[in-house]
């Protein structure tokens, strides 16, 4: 006899609950009926994805769209002094649906969603900061990133090269951060329309 045959199916879902990783817990519902059964009445959720794919390509975001706006000007600027890209490692990672994997559970509360991280870093030492107010529905938009709280200058000063090469790290960080917003906004929102246990 199992242990988890003698405990009552309240105490089995709260340990479910404990366990949260969405992944792991479709993994358990392949274990016995019983997980099959109350996998599903899962509360608690956390959801890590490596890739994402929704069921519709998210609209553009005003945020993004002004900013590439405005920093379309530095482009011939930045080409004069950038290097060759590096070319991106390919990965094994198969794409998700996170709708997908939550249709399996019926009975969602609480539901944290962990997104893979942008490659596009500022470099050690910079800060950024960017404020927007336009629009009808979006007043004001802010970003503040840094990587560092200390730094040390060099003594001969940044070269026009680490100039340039430093603030086009930093536009592209600002925009692959505005494009990562606008994306988990649309992905919520399918989550949320799919689940409306969820509005309770």
């Amino acid at each position: 006899m199992d242990v988890f045959d003698g405990l009552p199916d309240p105490i089995v879902v709260y340990i479910l609950d404990k366990v949260g990783d969405v992944k792991t817990l479709l993994r358990c519902s392949s274990l016995s009926k019983r997980f099959n059964s109350l996998v599903p009445q899962s509360e608690s959720l956390i959801l890590r994805l490596d890739q994402v794919v929704t069921t519709e390509s998210p609209p553009d975001s005003p945020v993004s769209n002004f900013f590439k706006s405005v920093c379309k000007p530095f482009h011939g600027l930045f080409s004069l002094f950038s290097k060759p890209a590096k070319p991106i490692p390919t990965t094994n990672l198969s794409p998700v649906i996170p709708s997908k994997l939550l249709s399996r559970f019926d009975r969602i509360k609480n539901l944290d969603v962990e997104l893979p991280g942008g490659d596009a870093k500022p470099e050690k030492g910079a800060g950024i900061k960017w404020k927007a107010e336009f629009g009808k529905t979006l007043k004001t938009c802010v970003v503040v990133a840094f990587r560092s709280a200390s730094t040390v200058s060099s003594p001969d000063g940044e070269s026009d090269a680490e100039f340039v090469t430093g603030l086009k790290t930093r536009v592209e960080w600002t925009i692959k951060a505005l494009m990562a917003a606008s994306t988990r906004h649309h992905l919520m929102s399918q989550v949320v329309k799919e689940h409306k246990e969820m509005y309770e």
